[in-house]
């Protein structure tokens, strides 16, 4: 064989200048080297010899051709002197070795052997890069699912060995030494030979080169695990294509071929280019014609080149011709818009040529097919490639999760779910795929949680305590009452009191719609440990809020005789230096019984010698540490120091304080369980009797919408009420223009409404300041709030009858229903008024107006703008993520995990008999604590 263009060789290390020229008739030693390659240079053996006793052959016969000139014999000798030690050299060494005798081959070195032959093979290629079949399977139904998936094969064609084939992988990098040589033994797996486990290191994985495996580690797939869960982030179908495009956008269809061109750039640069047209119309579900109108888009597929051999007139057209123009095709890629109308960039692409009498029968199969997404340096193609050849050998055994589950949820096994999920049929097998995984981030999760309470509780399910099993202090308060407990407290507060006369600590979530009395049930709770002859704690985040707590347990504490009741203290900031260290006294030496206040209660200088109960009120407003500072404040002086471990824990947990956290936002049932699995949970979905529901009126912000606004806030006033106005900044800002500002905005309401007083709070103001203000308006003072929201919760003003909520479309609708709560806290009818100036907002605010029930419309947030709006910041410094679970669209998923993993512990209380299931928690490093 004779490589054109290859005349002249170089020969590094020799005087410079010096020139062998001769040509190559001889393509064996070629071959060889490419196929050493290969194999990742490990001398491999051939039918007769391994391949140094064939490289010194060679160059012995290369150095005879050279020997009339001295210099070529004396370096091509000294070649095949080195080439006897070849079995004894490292990778790196044999590089450089071949490098050496590429040259005298007319290449500069043994990675432009490979090129060559990479470039032959690939003017025979399509864009998909893939192989060509067996002729008898080309006769076969046309597999689409597999034509515009990314190849999973070789560019090159290598000679087999007896044992297998041996394909090198496409990507190439510069380096020699990191290349494909030093692994690129593409194998396929032994199922038979080679076991593994989904936890199996990639490193240790036989099914990839030691190139493939380096690539793989350096972008993060460490385990089969890791690269199994890169699933694709969509899947296509043929089935339903798109109406319209956008860019990023990945798409599926069929068109015809209009244009195809290969062209010369540069001396080391080309580009092939096919543009195919494209019908998106649904109704359109065919080869477009050749007339275009505004349903046809097209779709430009380009590839470069690079390589002074890739640009030959040859290669070009040889490329060009498998992409004829007039050929119909199936495309396959995520689009960008380009400058001219109904045109497209397709990114990421796979384009397959279809034969006419398959397209009727492609149409109807319905396939779908994975888009991946880019995970460090490897492409989607480069991923897919490994998950191809990953998925080859899963083995069928490696399914953690009971029979007994799988059966009773019709749930696939693993195996099939990934391989359903990688290699899909159509977009149904695909779902039922994706259920499978989406039940095993649920299940593993709530197994984790539940294993935690257990180990706190000894028990997996809720119990109450009849009401008259209650204190007698929390009895005769609750008997005293002016209103009467709704059927949720009476609940609520019986699982409390349940937990409280448990040896194990409690930890539990009150949870419920803003006004449904969560208050009560926390203080019959403190009273209930009060009376035990304990102290108990309420922390709450600001002066303000605690100080209303105050005076509400104040009031409650007045129907007690005052030899029953408990000595009740509030520490706050707003205390003086004097005052505060008198509390603290009177905490240390017991004298308080029950203590209400701010952080505080956290303070170095607080000791709770006696704390068993601590309530922390709306607690997303402290960190992790600080609740955990308070939860710990009691710890028992009297535990042995030479106690075994378990009676260690034992009396650990007994000195623990009991813990209830209450949070005014209305969560659903699914998102309190997957975050806050490891407590127990309590919800009041009931609003306390008396209480009207508050109108919602969604207006547009403009001068009718605004007259109709202050007219009713006007009417309020003049009966009596007071009024919120709410505004998104504190002062106004270019980058958001259409917002309006508390500050700026405060003198034109004073103006508007001149013959009433107003007051201004907000964030940035000292708190001193804030609160004396907030003070002024509770105590009416003043008959007008200009706020931001920090207002949203603990303000507890009952005269409140209209809330105006400025700039509304940029509140989630959970955060909205926080703020209508503020109003309608008396007996007298209230008002919450929405103002919009965006049109798009308009039906999402329409669902206030439709109900008042905070748990439906945190569900509909949790739908439209996912779980963030909801929960805030996660504090623990943990991501609430999951492989494809996504929370409000799987709640059914999640209730059924749930219930499985209740069941599974209710028969296996430690899964002692499901040594798996427990390995894969451990695997999946689930925490401790989303709370």
């Amino acid at each position: 064989m004779v490589f054109a263009g290859h005349n002249q060789f170089f020969i590094q290390g020799v005087t410079a200048g010096f020139v062998l020229r001769q040509k190559i008739d001889d393509s064996k030693l070629v071959k060889a080297i490419v196929y050493e390659a290969t194999k990742g240079f490990c001398n491999s053996a051939g039918s007769t010899r391994k391949f140094s006793d064939f490289l010194r052959s060679q160059l012995s016969i290369h150095a005879e051709r050279g020997e009339r000139d001295l210099k070529s014999f004396e370096v091509i000798q000294n070649l095949a002197q080195d080439a006897q030690s070849y079995g004894q050299m490292d990778c790196e060494q044999r590089i450089q070795l071949l490098d050496r005798v590429a040259q005298i081959q007319g290449f500069s070195c043994a990675r432009d052997i490979v090129d060559h032959e990479i470039a032959v093979v690939e003017a025979s290629q399509d864009l998909s890069h893939e192989n060509c079949v067996k002729r008898d399977e080309a006769k076969q139904k046309p597999d689409v699912n597999k034509a515009i998936q990314s190849s999973s094969k070789s560019l090159l064609e290598l000679p087999p060995s007896k044992e297998q084939s041996q394909p090198s992988p496409s990507q190439r990098t510069k380096s020699v030494s990191s290349l494909l040589y030093q692994a690129s033994e593409t194998r396929s797996i032994d199922t038979e030979n080679e076991r593994w486990k989904l936890d199996t290191l990639i490193s240790d994985m036989k099914c990839f080169t030691p190139y493939q495996r380096s690539q793989l580690q350096e972008n993060g797939f460490y385990t089969a695990r890791s690269l199994l869960n890169h699933f694709p982030r969509a899947h296509v179908s043929f089935e339903s294509p798109t109406d319209t495009l956008e860019d990023g956008q990945s798409v599926a269809l069929f068109g015809t071929i209009v244009m195809t061109r290969a062209s010369k750039i540069k001396d080391t640069l080309a580009m092939l280019e096919v543009i195919v047209n494209c019908k998106i119309a649904q109704e359109c579900l065919r080869p477009c014609d050749d007339e275009v109108d505004e349903n046809t888009v097209f779709l430009h597929i380009k590839r470069f080149f690079q390589g002074p051999r890739f640009t030959s007139s040859w290669f070009l057209n040889k490329t060009a011709s498998g992409y004829p123009e007039g050929s119909k095709a199936a495309v396959s890629g995520k689009v960008k818009a380009m400058n001219r109308k109904s045109h497209f960039l397709l990114k990421e692409y796979a384009v397959k040529v279809i034969d006419g009498e398959d397209f009727d029968q492609l149409r109807n199969d319905g396939e779908a097919y994975p888009v991946y997404s880019s995970k460090g340096l490897l492409n989607p193609k480069k991923i897919q490639v490994f998950i191809q050849r990953l998925l080859k050998g899963l083995p069928t055994d490696i399914d953690p999760l009971p029979t007994e589950v799988r059966d009773k949820y019709d749930l696939l096994s693993i195996e099939q779910a990934y391989s359903t999920l990688h290699q899909p049929t159509n977009l149904q097998g695909a779902n039922v795929a994706r259920r499978r995984i989406v039940f095993d981030d649920y299940f593993y999760l709530q197994l984790a949680f539940l294993l935690q309470r257990n180990c706190l509780r000894g028990s997996t399910v809720n119990n109450e305590l009849e009401m008259d099993k209650w204190s007698s202090l929390s009895l005769k308060v609750l008997n005293a009452l002016p209103f009467k407990l709704t059927a949720g407290q009476i609940k609520a507060a019986s699982e409390i009191m349940w937990d409280l006369r448990q040896q194990a600590p409690m930890s539990r979530l009150l949870q419920g719609d803003v006004g449904c009395g969560k208050t009560i049930v926390a203080f019959l709770a403190l009273l209930d440990v009060v009376s035990s002859g304990y102290q108990a704690a309420l922390m709450a985040p600001t002066d303000f809020v605690v100080s209303q707590h105050y005076k509400q347990f104040l009031s409650w504490l007045e129907v007690l005789d005052e030899k029953d009741r408990p000595k009740i203290a509030l520490l706050s900031g707003s205390l003086s230096a004097g005052e505060a260290r008198l509390v603290r006294e009177g905490i240390a030496n017991r004298e308080i019984s029950l203590i209400l206040g701010t952080h505080a209660l956290i303070s170095n200088s607080t000791n709770f010698p006696a704390l068993g109960l601590a309530v922390i009120d709306e607690q997303h407003r402290f960190g992790v540490g600080q609740r955990d500072r308070l939860k710990t404040a009691h710890a028992s002086e009297a535990v042995e120091p030479d106690l075994d471990d378990a009676d260690l824990e034992r009396a650990r947990l007994a000195s623990t304080t009991h813990v209830l956290l209450m949070s005014a936002t209305p969560i659903p049932r699914s998102l309190a369980l997957t975050c806050h699995g490891d407590m127990s949970l309590s919800q009041i979905n009931e609003i306390p009797p008396g209480r009207q529901p508050v109108d919602t009126y969604v207006l547009p912000d403009d001068e009718g919408g605004r007259r109709r606004a202050y007219e009713l806030v006007r009417a309020e006033l003049e009966n009596g009420g007071r009024a919120f106005f709410v505004y998104p900044l504190i002062n106004e800002s270019s980058s958001f223009e259409h917002q309006r500002a508390a500050v700026t905005e405060f003198d034109k309401v004073v103006k508007e409404f001149k013959d009433y007083k107003c007051a201004l709070a907000h964030g940035r103001m000292k708190p001193d300041l804030r609160n004396q203000e907030l003070k002024r308006f509770r105590e009416g003072e003043c008959q007008i709030l200009v706020a931001t929201k920090v207002v949203e919760v603990g303000i507890d003003v009952p005269e409140a009858t209209v809330m105006l909520i400025e700039s509304a479309e940029g509140y989630g609708l959970a955060q909205l229903h926080q703020l209508r709560g503020r109003v309608g806290r008396g007996t007298r009818k209230s008002f919450c008024i929405l103002l919009t100036c965006c049109d798009t907002a308009v039906e999402r605010l329409k669902l206030l107006e439709s109900t008042t029930d905070g748990f439906r419309l945190a569900e509909e947030d949790l739908k439209m703008r996912g779980p963030g709006d909801l929960l805030g910041k996660r504090q623990s410094g943990t991501h609430l993520e999951f492989v494809l679970a996504r929370l409000g669209e799987d709640n059914d998923i999640l209730l059924q995990a749930r219930a499985a993993a209740e069941e599974l512990l209710e028969t296996d209380k430690n899964l002692e008999r499901h040594s798996k299931v427990k390995h894969e928690i451990n695997i999946r490093q689930l925490p401790k604590s989303w709370s």
